[in-house]
């Protein structure tokens, strides 16, 4: 950048193990520069159809979780806002990881780096349906304590 600053676009790939690195000093006092000579590309690990896999009936199998995982994003969100991310992947895997975007704060690395760390896809995607479900229970959740509904225009004030 013209301040001398760095710009550095990050873009999410598959999950990768380092077998062999090299590298080169940059400068005195300054880190290694270090880049992967082999590595080896990490997936989930569980088969899916392992009894351990953890898919709710009512979704059947990954697929019908990632379908399900987009009606309930809808609900919470509009589609320009989903799509102005990126269109969400049809691969139920590489969806788990795009769906948690819009569950996890982005400062929270914990969170983000636990997910990142999970080998089970049927779980990230229950994690984002369970927060996303909740979400819809909570703004359902619309009667005021004297009976009137949220939503009801003539309880708006003015001001609104």
């Amino acid at each position: 950048l013209p301040n001398g600053d760095y710009a550095v676009h990050v873009a999410a790939g598959p999950r990768a193990s380092v077998l062999v690195e090299d590298g080169e000093a940059v400068a005195a006092g300054a880190p290694r520069l270090a880049w992967a000579v082999e590595y080896e590309l990490k997936g989930d690990g569980v088969p899916e159809d392992s009894a351990d896999y953890g898919i709710p009936k009512r979704y059947g199998d990954l697929h019908g979780m990632r379908r399900g995982c987009i009606d309930l994003l809808l609900d919470a969100t509009t589609i320009t806002n989903l799509a102005s991310v990126s269109m969400p992947p049809l691969d139920p895997e590489a969806f788990s990881f795009w769906a948690l975007r819009f569950v996890l704060g982005d400062a929270d690395v914990s969170a983000r780096m636990k997910w990142l760390a999970c080998r089970s896809t049927s779980r990230r995607l229950l994690f984002v349906i369970d927060l996303l479900e909740s979400f819809a229970e909570s703004r359902n959740v619309s009667t005021r304590l004297d009976g009137t509904r949220f939503d009801d225009e003539s309880h708006k004030s003015s001001g609104d």
